[in-house]
This record gives C-alpha cells, sequence and structure tokens, in this order.
C-alpha cells in the first residue's frame, strides 16, 4: 500500500511541476471527471457473467496443472 502512495505521490509531483510539459497536456476538467465516474457503473452490470465464465476455464487449468 505504501509503494501504491508512493508512485501516485511521484507522478502528481512530476505532473504538477511547472517545469514538465504535462500541465500543458493533461487538463483535468473536474465535471467531466466525476460525470464519467457516474456512469462507470452501469458499465458493470454484466461483469458477474463474465467472472463466470472465467471461473470454469480457471478451475480445468489448475486441475490440468495438478494432473501434469
Amino acid at each position: 500500500m505504501i509503494s501504491y502512495t508512493g508512485i501516485i505521490g511521484i507522478s502528481a509531483i512530476v505532473i504538477f511541476s511547472g517545469d514538465t510539459i504535462y500541465p500543458n497536456v493533461i487538463q483535468i476538467d473536474t465535471s467531466k471527471f466525476f460525470i464519467g465516474l457516474a456512469t462507470f457503473g452501469p458499465l458493470l452490470r454484466y461483469d458477474f457473467l463474465l467472472l463466470m465464465t472465467i471461473l470454469p476455464v480457471v478451475v480445468g487449468l489448475t486441475l490440468l496443472a495438478k494432473n501434469g
């Protein structure tokens, strides 16, 4: 967890320091950002179908690996 915080912190320092080109390239519009987060929920509606199709594959590959 500390490593993730460190990576995010270093990335923020690089992006928001005035000597880089990133502030000119990356412009975060907060209203569009939060609208994007709000519309992400319905996209996860059918994720259980994906998980249910992956589960038998994982179990089958595990059994094949144990049998050699």
